[in-house]
């Protein structure tokens, strides 16, 4: 494969395939019987699963395939295999942490290779919750400006001219490009509805047995004890990681909901939780806290 634009692609090793019901395969799900039909030209393929040669798709003998480069066109169909698999993405809390979120899978409709907008040829279109999605891949020429300032927000773009041939061929660096561009396209349409949780174990100050712990995110801080009314989904999902209780003081006549030991009651105050985490993440222990997104009711 490389990456210049050929007179035909019907001698490109091909590692997926359209079935005839529109929808794609990948060659290690393959019949080698199977009837399979080409991305670009939908001409007859033919899956080679043999012992010597990496197993692939090919056009059959005599079929004429025009298009781009191989190396672009594999690519933007291997976004739209990923794309309708759900593909998982990231989050960064917004706070100061910036702890990662526990990957999620994100559905997507409308997935479309080589579709229209305004006017401009796009790789890969789809819509998440009725917004479009625009999706370049970036291997020799970048994005012409008119394009980009045309698409503004909707464009997201994937750069695969560092990666060699083999790489484009398998799609697993593909999959990482695009599942962190998405995260970070994403991150941009986080509002107010959007909660972060994160959540960890450790020991109660006073009994000194394990506990769960979940402190809500308010955007700049992390806290584990809040006056405030919150959706009742928000709380039932705080609540599978945690024991929260409401509570009334002397101070807080209004009460408040609290980490609570599920052992011995004691409220596990505000600040100690902080510093608990703190000594977790500088400790090098990051791992034992999980960050979850909650995507409002």
């Amino acid at each position: 494969m490389n990456g210049n634009m050929n007179k035909s692609q019907s001698g490109i090793k091909w590692p997926v395939a359209k079935k005839p019901d529109g929808g794609y395969v990948k060659i290690i799900d393959a019949n080698s019987g199977g009837y399979y039909l080409c991305p670009e030209c939908e001409g007859r393929f033919v899956a080679r699963k043999g012992d010597v040669v990496r197993w692939h798709f090919a056009h059959y003998p005599g079929v004429l395939c025009t298009g781009e480069g191989s190396r672009h066109t594999i690519a933007k169909h291997y976004i739209a295999i990923i794309l309708s698999e759900s593909p998982h993405v990231s989050l960064r809390c917004p706070c100061s942490l910036e702890l990662p979120t526990k990957p999620y899978k994100i559905k997507f409709t409308d997935i479309k290779v080589e579709d229209t907008v305004l006017d401009y040829r796009i790789d890969v279109t789809c819509k998440r919750k009725g917004q479009l999605i625009c999706i370049e891949v970036i291997d020799t020429n970048p994005t012409v400006i008119d394009k980009k300032e045309a698409l503004k927000d909707m464009l997201l773009e994937v750069a695969i001219n560092d990666l060699n041939d083999d790489d484009i061929f398998s799609g697993e660096k593909i999959k990482e490009r695009l599942e962190h561009e998405l995260g970070q396209y994403f991150k941009s349409f986080v509002t107010t509805k959007h909660y972060f949780i994160h959540t960890w174990h450790g020991s109660c100050w006073q009994c000194h047995k394990d506990r769960g712990i979940v402190q809500l995110c308010n955007g700049v801080n992390p806290a584990g004890m809040w006056t405030q009314n919150f959706p009742p989904k928000l709380l039932t999902t705080m609540r599978k990681y945690a024991k929260l209780e409401w509570r009334t003081t002397s101070i807080v006549k209004e009460g408040y909901i609290a980490n609570v030991c599920p052992h011995c009651g004691a409220v596990q105050g505000d600040f100690p939780l902080i510093d608990e985490l703190m000594d977790i993440l500088s400790s090098g222990n990051a791992d034992k806290v999980e960050t979850i997104i909650f995507l409002g009711e």
